[in-house]
């Protein structure tokens, strides 16, 4: 490949475009910004390896961290109660065995995908414990997948008892 030319004037403004875009990809959308932070690292680290910018300024940029737009709330009595008798009242949804799921998700925490990958052989009725392995995903062209969890955190355990 061809050596580009790139004048000091251009690397600081590359620096500043760079820092810029990022930061405020980051503020609009979380995974953006990291998806934008990795491609425009390795369109620098490139530059940086044909000699077109002597250093890669997205290197000196502070890691992304991720504030929720919304911060997670449970659901309060009155919600759960209208939740579920509007459940009660479809019966399209009773025929979807939607109110046990909704009282299962509700009752263990777990997230959808995971209370769907649940097999028989993760659930130990005796212990009251559920063993979370997997999870559900939609794979376009295949259909329904399991996959095991994310992290060895989310991989784990759930007790219906206390001090379990």
């Amino acid at each position: 490949m061809a050596k580009l030319n790139c004048s000091a004037s251009a690397t600081a403004s590359s620096a500043y475009v760079s820092a810029t875009l990022i930061k405020s990809a980051i503020v609009r959308l979380p995974a953006t910004g990291r998806t934008c932070r990795s491609i425009v690292s390795g369109v620098m680290a490139l530059a940086v390896r044909h000699g077109a910018v002597p250093a890669n300024p997205t290197r000196e940029l502070e890691r992304l961290s991720v504030q929720p737009r919304r911060v997670p709330r449970a659901l309060s009595e009155a919600e759960r109660a209208r939740w579920f008798q509007a459940l009660m009242g479809d019966q399209a949804a009773l025929r979807q065995d939607l109110f046990d799921l909704s009282a299962f998700l509700l009752a263990t925490g777990l997230r959808i995908g995971e209370a769907l990958a649940l097999l028989w052989r993760d659930v130990d009725l005796d212990m009251g414990v559920l063993h979370v392995t997997s999870t559900l995903i939609r794979v376009t062209g295949e259909g329904l997948m399991r996959k095991p969890t994310k992290s060895q955190r989310a991989s784990g355990s759930c007790s219906s008892r206390s001090g379990a």
